[in-house]
């Protein structure tokens, strides 16, 4: 595998999601209890070392929730707001 090499991965999450008639944004959705934003993260950093640029639209609030609140309970958290 290539995990030693980096990677900048620009994830765009800004759809609304109208055809899964939900009030959820699309990468929310849960498949196997997770959401799909999780899901594509883990794919990204099991292959490479990857930091992740997440393009916030629609409901950005609830994925920067959800974000905050899973790696208050799972990891450690580094929140740069020097670089906007």
């Amino acid at each position: 595998m290539m995990k030693n090499v980096p990677l900048h991965c620009v994830v765009l999450a800004a759809g609304q999601g109208t055809r899964m008639k939900s009030a959820l944004p699309k990468v929310l959705h849960p498949i196997g209890g997770k959401p799909m934003l999780w899901h594509i993260m883990k794919i990204y950093r099991r292959y490479f070392d990857a930091e992740f640029f997440i393009a916030l639209g629609y409901k950005g609030e609830y994925i920067k929730k959800y974000m905050v609140d899973y790696c208050n309970l799972t990891t450690n958290l580094t929140v740069d707001f020097g670089r906007n």
